[in-house]
């Protein structure tokens, strides 16, 4: 049960079949009209052919092209008349990659006149996967880099667990959200955590089977699992967009499976962009960069990575301030720069989060006379990037 008493609703599990047949291909064929499935692994031929009703004809090109053009034409009529809804047509044949091919794919004018499949990257297998068993991401990584798993070999992931717990705790209900959830709670799921002390057994194998880190703290509570998650995730994302190089000295700190590479860059990308989360976010990040000594213990990489881990802070609205006009007939008289009489200093500067008056110019102002380029390193912001003047 929820803080408040209700039980949450959550995403039901559902077999990878039924997600391709109805969330993809029903889906797509209901709000088009027309849908052509290119399928020349013949992987998705029995769920499309599981839809033809009596408002909706599936018509198998399989058996012969020739024929069933001329009856997808027929059918297409009748879809234009309103005795059809739907129209599907499953073919073995490869989906037109250009103008030349689509002149001789006999059925492109019905794929342009409504859609068809796979239509980009979020059509292939693995990501179709991937959207439908959100809890198992980083099986699922491990099940392609094997080859393509069957049906059933994916369904299977979810008699592993579905982390009943943690879901209902959190109100959650993918991965993501949980582990959210964990890292920087809202008040009433920190509430349902201190009050159910019980989850910490079921966060300890989710978060080894879903980002392959098998926790080293012994602790029980929220805060001490959360540290070490934090750690895990930043360096992880850190390790994972530097392409390693990392320094021995580095070597010995945990990062998350390969596999789970895009959750973690996910992860990390919803800490820096919503607001409830970018305060715990800096705070993390500041200390975890402290602890780790990163500035001393990397500072020979020459990859930092392209990934921004900056968090923009939300800056307040500043008040206009009216600039008095010149006085009439005063000549424009320019401030000379003398370089050689200002002694530079190192500085470090702390500047949390919402805070205002800080610009380039006040922060490096003198210190960009006559620079052309400055090279930037830092481990949780941009990596890589060369700040230009102008």
């Amino acid at each position: 049960m929820t803080p408040s008493g209700k039980k949450p609703e959550f995403i039901r599990t559902v077999s990878i079949k039924d997600y391709i047949q109805q969330d993809v291909f029903a889906k797509r064929a209901s709000e088009r009209g027309c849908l052509v499935i290119y399928d020349p692994s013949r992987r998705f031929r029995d769920l499309a052919l599981g839809l033809n009703t009596s408002t909706c004809r599936v018509l198998d090109a399989g058996t012969s092209i020739i024929e069933q053009r001329e009856n997808a034409m027929q059918a297409f009529g009748d879809l234009a008349s309103g005795k059809l809804h739907q129209l599907i047509v499953w073919t073995p044949l490869r989906k037109p990659e250009s103008d030349e091919d689509a002149q001789t794919d006999p059925f492109s004018a019905l794929s342009r006149s409504g859609t068809f499949f796979p239509h980009g990257d979020e059509d292939e297998y693995r990501s179709i996967c991937r959207r439908a068993k959100p809890d198992h991401l980083t099986e699922i990584e491990k099940l392609f880099a094997e080859g393509d798993p069957a049906f059933a070999t994916v369904d299977a992931l979810d008699e592993g667990g579905s982390w009943p717990q943690l879901k209902s705790l959190l109100n959650a209900n993918s991965a993501k959200e949980i582990i959210l959830g964990l890292l920087a709670p809202k008040p009433e799921q920190e509430v349902a955590l201190k009050d159910n002390p019980g989850w910490a057994t079921e966060a300890r194998e989710f978060i080894e089977r879903t980002l392959g880190h098998k926790l080293r703290t012994k602790g029980q509570t929220r805060t001490t699992i959360a540290e070490e998650l934090w750690r895990l995730l930043l360096f992880s994302e850190f390790v994972f967009d530097s392409e390693g190089g990392l320094p021995a000295s580095l070597a010995s700190v945990p990062i998350a499976a390969t596999s789970a590479r895009g959750l973690v860059f996910d992860i990390c990308d919803d800490l820096r962009k919503h607001q409830d989360f970018r305060t715990a976010y800096i705070s993390n990040a500041d200390s975890i960069e402290e602890a780790l000594a990163l500035p001393e213990r990397a500072s020979a990489m020459t990859n930092l990575g392209l990934r921004d881990k900056t968090a923009a802070p939300v800056s307040s609205p500043q008040p206009a301030v009216a600039t008095p006009p010149p006085a009439p007939n005063t000549p424009e008289v320019s401030t000379p720069v003398v370089l050689a009489s200002v002694a530079l200093k190192e500085r470090h500067y702390r500047i949390h989060f919402g805070a205002t008056g800080y610009s380039y110019e006040t922060i490096f102002g003198e210190y960009l006379v006559g620079a052309e380029e400055i090279p930037l390193r830092s481990f949780f912001a941009p990596g890589g990037r060369n700040f230009v003047p102008c």
